[in-house]
């Protein structure tokens, strides 16, 4: 919500190491210029992304934020 009504917009470019199908870590590798837009794309990844038992890798991963056009 303070993204959004402050017009934050932005890419983070994570890298993201997965072990047994769950994220354990994350990195920032590019900023989007706006902390609160890393601290959330980082741990939303941390906390709600999962894959495939047995899934080990490394991976980068673009997180784009946009605005959307309300429409009534």
């Amino acid at each position: 919500m303070l993204a959004r009504l402050n017009h934050m917009l932005g890419k983070v470019i994570l890298q993201i190491t997965v072990h047994n199908g769950k994220v354990i870590s994350s990195r920032i590798i590019k900023s989007s210029d706006f902390p609160l837009l890393d601290k959330t794309a980082k741990y939303w990844v941390e906390t709600h992304w999962l894959f495939s038992e047995g899934v080990n890798k490394v991976f980068l991963e673009e997180i784009i934020f946009e605005l959307e056009d309300k429409k009534n």
